[in-house]
């Protein structure tokens, strides 16, 4: 992972609502859209942005069945974000 992939790891995170929706991921195996929107007061397409977000950083996985969408953790970037952090003390 380079420090360009780290600085939109963080970015995506810059959000309370993403690290919201990062935890309750992490406490479900896979959520749908309808279901994950419940716990927020905020419109379908703010939170299809926060998701988009989260997606373009790798942290979540999005299946479509239909017209729905899935979503889960992607357990591999947070996995390459502790290699990073190795590395990077390693680099002192």
């Amino acid at each position: 992972m380079e420090y360009k992939d780290l600085a939109e790891f963080f970015k995506a995170l810059a959000d309370d609502s993403r690290i919201k929706i990062i935890a309750i991921l992490l406490n479900n195996k896979e959520m749908n859209q309808k279901d994950l929107l419940e716990h927020f007061n905020i419109s379908q397409p703010t939170f299809s942005y926060h998701m988009k977000e989260l997606a373009k950083a790798k942290m979540v996985n999005i299946r479509k069945v239909g017209t729905a969408h899935y979503y889960s953790i992607n357990v591999g970037i947070f996995t390459e974000l502790n290699d990073a952090f190795l590395k990077l003390k390693n680099e002192e």
